[in-house]
């Protein structure tokens, strides 16, 4: 069966899957130097049919001489690709791949439903698909670790804290008030996240990240 390489190319990091069919085969996490070599690995792997890349940062030459090498059609994720919903999105040229993939890997999953999805990562993006399949566009806001790092750095206090640790529902040290204030819990929870929830009356989420 012939397979296909998947690259998400995020602000701090990278992640690839390879596929037979729907079938997830080997995942890979990677740091955005590694990413001209492990490219240049899969140039002599001939099981595989085609290749998709999504990237919020712009690629260097050097990995996209790898990327170019590659001897099987190689997308590019953006929102010229054809979907399988609508982008009602005023600016899509503008829109993220990584929200664009998050959406539609969403949608594939639960066709007919109106979704939130989320996504954590540098950044917290909130997208909204209908089940009608048309794509509203959504929400960015600051990630977990900028929250934690944006805290540390603007007060003259307030310490950095990491987001793993010890959690309270009400903090009962500042480290817990912070971590609770800014955490994974904080983020899906938010006032925007069950307003989004309220005005559109969304049966299901997904959260990914």
């Amino acid at each position: 069966m012939s397979r296909q390489l998947i690259v998400d190319i995020g602000n701090s990091s990278a992640k690839a899957a390879l596929f037979e069919g729907d079938i997830l085969v080997e995942e890979f996490r990677l740091e955005h130097e590694a990413l001209p070599c492990f490219f240049a690995g899969w140039t002599v792997d001939d099981s595989i049919r085609a290749a998709i890349v999504s990237t919020v940062i712009p690629l260097n030459d050097e990995v996209e001489q790898a990327i170019g090498q590659l001897p099987y059609p190689c997308l590019r994720m953006s929102a010229r690709l054809k979907m399988p919903f609508r982008i009602a999105y005023r600016t899509p040229d503008t829109l993220g791949p990584d929200r664009l993939a998050a959406v539609a890997e969403a949608y594939a999953q639960k066709p007919g439903h109106d979704l939130l999805v989320i996504d954590m990562g540098t950044a917290i993006t909130y997208d909204l698909v209908t089940a009608e399949g048309v794509y509203l566009g959504g929400n960015i806001s600051p990630g977990i670790d900028m929250r934690f790092k944006a805290l540390n750095h603007f007060t003259g206090k307030l310490p950095l804290v990491d987001k793993v640790g010890e959690r309270h529902a009400i903090g009962i040290t500042t480290e817990t008030a912070l971590r609770e204030g800014h955490g994974k819990r904080s983020a899906t929870r938010s006032t925007q996240f069950d307003a989004v929830l309220h005005l559109f009356g969304l049966s299901t989420n997904s959260l990914t990240g």
